[in-house]
C-alpha cells in the first residue's frame, strides 16, 4: 500500500495550457506538434522516472509501463516522447553513440527535431560507421535500451544539457508501432 515507482507524464493539452513541455528547453518540437495535429492523436511527454531502490526490478518497470500504455490508449495518445540521456557530454564520446543511434534508430523526417541554439553540440558528421554495436549498446542507459526495444526512435542530433552534464536525444514512440509483443503484454488494444 505504498508508492514505490513514479513517472512524470505531461499531455499536450495540459502543457499548452501552462508552460509547455520540459523537452522544449532543449529541442524545437514544432514538427512533433504538427505530426500530432495531422494524426489526430495527442502528444505525451514522459519525464523523470523514479523507483525505490528496494523495488528496482523488471516487474516494477513492467507495472509502470503497463499503466502508461493503458493511460495512453484511454487518452488517445498518438506519440510518446521525452529526453533520453547519454550520460556523456564530450562530443568525442557522444559522436559514435549518436552515429549508432542515427544509423539504427532514426525517426522518419516528419518527426525530426533540432536542438535549441543554446543546446547545440559541435558534432563532426564524418564519424566512421560503428563496427562494434554491442560496445555502443552497453554505453546506453538501461531505460534507453528498453525504449529502443519497444520500437522507439531518436528524432535527430543530441542536445547538450548543461545542467546535468549530459547529451540528450529526443526519443519518440508511436503508439501504433509499439512492438506487438509489448502491445499484448501491456493490454493495449488496436
Amino acid at each position: 500500500d505504498r508508492v514505490v515507482g513514479t513517472y512524470r507524464l505531461l499531455r499536450q493539452s495540459v502543457a499548452e495550457q501552462h508552460i509547455g513541455f520540459y523537452s522544449e528547453n532543449e529541442f524545437d518540437l514544432r514538427r512533433l506538434r504538427q505530426s500530432a495535429r495531422e494524426t489526430g492523436g495527442e502528444l505525451l511527454e514522459l519525464g523523470r522516472s523514479c523507483i525505490a531502490s528496494t523495488h528496482r526490478t523488471f516487474a516494477t518497470i513492467n507495472l509502470l509501463w503497463g499503466a502508461i500504455a493503458q493511460y495512453s490508449y484511454r487518452n488517445r495518445i498518438g506519440l510518446l516522447f521525452g529526453c533520453g540521456s547519454l550520460h556523456v557530454s564530450d562530443p568525442v564520446e557522444v559522436q559514435p553513440i549518436y552515429r549508432y543511434l542515427r544509423d539504427n534508430h532514426l525517426a522518419p523526417e516528419r518527426y525530426r527535431v533540432e536542438p535549441m541554439p543554446h543546446c547545440r553540440m559541435a558534432l563532426n558528421g564524418k564519424v566512421d560507421p560503428v563496427s562494434d554495436n554491442r560496445s555502443i549498446q552497453r554505453r546506453l542507459s538501461p531505460i534507453l535500451r528498453g525504449y529502443l526495444r519497444t520500437g522507439a526512435m531518436i528524432c535527430g542530433e543530441p542536445a547538450l544539457d548543461q545542467e546535468f552534464g549530459t547529451a540528450d536525444v529526443l526519443v519518440l514512440l508511436e503508439m501504433s508501432r509499439l512492438a506487438g509483443r509489448y502491445r499484448q503484454h501491456y493490454g493495449v488494444e488496436d
